[in-house]
């Protein structure tokens, strides 16, 4: 749903912390990159994400962070319009490719 406040980062941020509970390597993105609203969930700034990643300017693997908790997180990051035309030109793709490499579950 587009609408907000309905939990959908709620639900996502409980889903893949169960999954990490459960011994399963998962990382947790957020992609709502104009209004981020995982990191607080996360205990995390919006920091480096997938809008630097997006744009080449950080390496994805040192944009994801490892929380106490076993799950790792990568956040949206700032948004640009750069990062909106670097997502529609398959650097998006090229992401989650790289991100199911190593974690069992993407959420």
């Amino acid at each position: 749903s587009p609408v907000g406040d309905e939990g959908k980062a709620f639900t996502a941020f409980g889903l893949a912390s169960s999954l990490a509970q459960a011994g399963y390597r998962t990382v947790l993105v957020d992609f709502d990159l104009r209004q981020p609203s995982l990191h607080p969930y996360a205990g995390v700034p919006n920091a480096a994400g997938v809008c630097e990643v997006l744009r080449g300017e950080v390496d994805v693997r040192r944009a994801v962070l490892a929380l106490p908790s076993g799950l790792h997180f990568l956040p949206a990051g700032r948004w640009s319009d750069e990062a909106r035309q670097a997502a529609a030109g398959g650097r998006l793709e090229a992401l989650l490719a790289k991100l199911r490499e190593p974690f069992d579950c993407v959420v």
